[in-house]
């Protein structure tokens, strides 16, 4: 039973020669050991040619949506050779096409299967054997990778999507199919309806929710450069320092604050590292314009940023830049999303 693999779905190949080796009479199949889910509008397309193969052998393309526990037949085409010459072989490759339309948002796998469907059938496994098939492309379909299984308590009423659950950190933007089966003794049910959920980011998450609460127009928040409650901080600086967007006079211990010490201008600042779709970093200009980072070229001898302390996630930093007499500098902490 050969397995085949499709390059990558949405268009996807794979190619195989289904034939019966000598001494062995029994059906052979081709696998695309992949998980697909079909939309609407995918086809299945591929070419079929066949050489050395008697009228009743069947090439029959099959799908299953259990797993491969059912298979059922979408295509079929028979053997060519009556005569037993090669004049009665397929002269070109034969080219098909197949609506998936029916496995519309169900997870399947594809194969082809040679059944020899009588007695008599060809041996040998060479170019002049069976049949062949190539170009396998199944188009506008999704393809689910890195599958993972958890499995919950008798008494589980829900489940929660996250790294370990998914067997990888989360990935904002990225859709995550999920379905579910119940195991009684020794016996497993089928899947029920699969539900797709796609990760927000944090931010977006965190907007969301915010305009929700407040019964605010959608994208007040969202818009990283908003400023609804008028107090002069962005959306987004309100994001990266823990204030409230919705309130303008609320306690600020998070946001950057300048000092002076005998050698050197500073600013202390908090970073929550649990932030991680966030970049924090301290800058100086000595004309508020070509702004330079520590260490970057053309920044100032002793700019450093160093972490002072760290509760939990939350860092307590500082930017500083040593005096030198005579000297204008600026510092900010720019917030960017990677």
């Amino acid at each position: 039973m050969p397995e085949g693999r499709l390059d990558d779905v949405g268009e996807s190949r794979a190619e195989s020669h289904p034939a019966f080796p000598s001494g062995f009479s029994s059906d052979q199949s081709f696998i695309i050991t992949r998980n697909i889910i079909p939309s609407a509008t995918s086809q299945l397309q591929y070419y079929d040619r066949a050489r050395f193969t008697v009228g009743s052998n069947i090439l029959l393309t099959q799908v299953s949506a259990d797993g491969g526990s059912t298979w059922s037949n979408i295509a079929s085409r028979n053997g060519v050779n009556f005569s037993g010459s090669s004049a009665e072989w397929d002269a070109n490759w034969i080219s098909r096409n197949v609506s998936l339309a029916a496995y519309a948002g169900q997870i399947i796998n594809l194969r082809f299967i040679m059944k020899i469907n009588g007695i008599s059938y060809y041996q040998g496994i060479d170019s002049s054997y069976g049949f062949f098939i190539d170009d396998v492309t199944v188009t506008n379909a999704t393809q689910l990778t890195t599958p993972t299984t958890t499995t919950l308590p008798g008494n589980a009423t829900s489940f929660t999507l996250n790294a370990t659950t998914a067997g990888a950190s989360l990935i904002a933007g990225t859709s995550y199919n999920l379905r579910i089966r119940p195991n009684v003794g020794c016996r497993w049910f089928g899947y029920g309806s699969m539900k797709t959920v796609t990760v927000k980011d944090p931010y977006t998450s965190w907007a969301l929710t915010l305009e929700s609460a407040n019964g605010l127009p959608a994208g007040t928040i969202s818009n990283l450069g908003g400023d609804p409650d008028q107090d002069g901080r962005s959306n987004l600086i309100e994001y990266a320092f823990a204030t409230s967007p919705v309130t303008g006079s609320e306690p600020t211990p998070r946001m950057p604050v300048n000092s002076v010490t005998a050698t050197h201008f500073v600013v202390s600042y908090q970073r929550d590292a649990a932030l991680t779709d966030l970049v924090f970093t301290p800058q100086t200009s000595p004309v508020l314009g070509n702004w330079k980072a520590p260490g970057q070229v053309g920044a100032p001898v002793g700019f450093t940023d160093t972490v002072i302390s760290t509760v939990g996630t939350l860092e307590t930093r500082e930017a500083k830049i040593p005096l030198t007499s005579g000297s204008t500098c600026f510092i900010r902490i720019q917030v960017t999303r990677p």
